[in-house]
């Protein structure tokens, strides 16, 4: 199993693992994306929450967590099967990198900023609502060291990121 690395805790500490997005515009720093950013294969094809046709099997996200997803996405397949995973719909990818505030707290910047938060089944438990997101998949990211955002105050169901305090 691949685990995180490192954790961070504080928002000093997202800086200092993950590097520092920001540029002077509304797009994160081209130098940035270049050093830290990358294409990762996925271990079965996903299928874009917003466009149910269009598979995808490539992830792009942090250097320090592709890794570690491909290994909890490779742990979903090895357990349940392709066939359980299609057929339960378990198979949406919600995305990763995305530049852009947190919601709900304009003034921060999300975690999806580093492209270190990945969102799986929206469907299943989007932003503010009770997540119905199968233990299976849950623990297969948990257990490599992410948070889960549907045991938040305000649940965040799809949510999984490689840190707290942001």
């Amino acid at each position: 199993m691949i685990k995180l690395e490192t954790v961070p805790e504080t928002e000093e500490a997202w800086f200092e693992i993950y590097g520092d997005p920001r540029s002077k515009g509304d797009n994160a720093s081209t130098d940035w994306i270049k050093d830290n950013l990358d294409w990762f294969a996925l271990p079965f094809n996903l299928f874009l929450s917003w466009n149910h046709e269009q598979e995808i099997e490539w992830g792009y996200m942090h250097r320090r967590i592709g890794p570690v997803v491909v290994d909890a996405l490779k742990e979903m397949l090895d357990n349940q099967g392709i066939v359980y995973i299609r057929e339960n719909g378990h198979d949406k990818w919600g995305g990763c990198f995305n530049y852009r505030p947190q919601r709900g707290d304009s003034t921060k910047m999300s975690t999806h900023c580093f492209g270190a938060a990945i969102d799986i089944n929206p469907h299943l438990g989007g932003f503010k609502q009770v997540s119905k997101q199968p233990k299976y998949i849950i623990e297969a990211f948990v257990k490599r060291g992410f948070t889960y955002g549907g045991d938040w105050f305000v649940p965040d169901g799809m949510h999984f990121q490689a840190g707290l305090g942001l």
